[in-house]
């Protein structure tokens, strides 16, 4: 079970640390990002960089809270293999 809630802190600095590095570049970074691209793969939303910057990590975060708590409230006590668990924590770092 350490095992598993180091993983789970692993997990989440992974998904922020795109982030930092941002944070690192700010200057570098356009005012503008596109967000959405058309069929075409032609840019047709843009964000802010700090919007188009820290979305996607408050997403995959909050998508990983999300995960915990359910598996944390498993009816059988802890019925889910840690390797299944890790899976399933990975699949957040997939999306970025």
């Amino acid at each position: 079970m350490k095992n598993i809630n180091r993983f789970k802190i692993e997990t989440t600095l992974t998904i922020w640390l795109p982030l930092l590095v941002s944070l690192l570049f700010w200057n570098k970074i356009p005012n503008r990002l596109p967000t959405h691209f058309n069929a075409q793969f032609v840019a047709d939303s843009w964000s802010s960089k700090l919007v188009a910057i820290t979305t996607l990590p408050i997403i995959l975060t909050i998508a990983q809270l999300f995960l915990i708590l359910v598996i944390s409230k498993d009816p059988k006590e802890g019925n889910i293999h840690p390797r299944v668990q890790k899976i399933v924590f990975q699949s957040c770092l997939f999306c970025q």
